[in-house]
């Protein structure tokens, strides 16, 4: 135990690894939370994922699946992870926490699945190994990170206020996502940006 407190060499990256796949591996670890449409759909699966056992074997599958059909999803995969997390956000402002396991379950699958697409769509096939496995890791890190978060709101702070704090956030995140994916439907402004 106490040789963890000696002083050791300080190294800027991993050892062995080159500087391009360090570079890649950042970048995956960065990726989630530079998309609005990772990130918020993300968000909902953490307060989704409320109140009962996660269901880690769906969402590591989800995340697999979502690179794999990535390139299939094309552009759609970013209004679908839109539409999807608005729908998710919707139940769970409706129901509250915990939801069913089968649709807990399914959230675990569909929500991680179409956040991949939606990162990797057009470049799942050319995309590092090492930056996919940054993206699912750091997905997944954190809408566990977010569950527990708010399971131990839900659990150490009295009354029903939590419970209802909770569901106010999936709703608004609900109507975020629904405004998003209305620009996305929408399309650029006729015209362009420069009339």
């Amino acid at each position: 135990m106490g040789l963890a407190l000696l002083p050791a060499p300080a190294m800027a990256h991993v050892p062995g690894l080159p500087a391009e796949a360090m570079a890649s591996l950042t970048l995956g670890l960065r990726l989630p939370f530079l998309y609005p449409e990772a990130l918020l759909p993300l968000l909902v699966l953490g307060l989704a994922l409320t109140g009962g056992p996660r269901p880690l074997i769906a969402g590591l599958a989800g995340l697999g699946a979502g690179l794999l059909g990535a390139d299939l999803l094309g552009e759609a995969a970013t209004a679908l992870a839109l539409g999807a997390g608005a729908l998710a956000g919707a139940v769970l402002a409706l129901k509250g926490p915990p939801l069913p396991g089968m649709l807990r379950h399914g959230m675990g699958f569909v929500l991680p699945a179409l956040i991949m697409a939606a990162l990797y769509h057009g470049g799942s096939a050319s995309a590092p190994a090492l930056m996919a496995l940054g993206s699912m890791g750091v997905l997944a890190v954190t809408a566990l990170l977010i569950a527990e978060i708010a399971d131990l709101l839900l659990t150490r702070l009295p009354g029903p206020i939590p419970g209802i704090a909770l569901r106010i956030a999936a709703s608004w995140l609900a109507a975020i996502l629904i405004l998003m994916l209305a620009f996305v439907l929408a399309g650029p402004a006729p015209g362009g940006a420069g009339a």
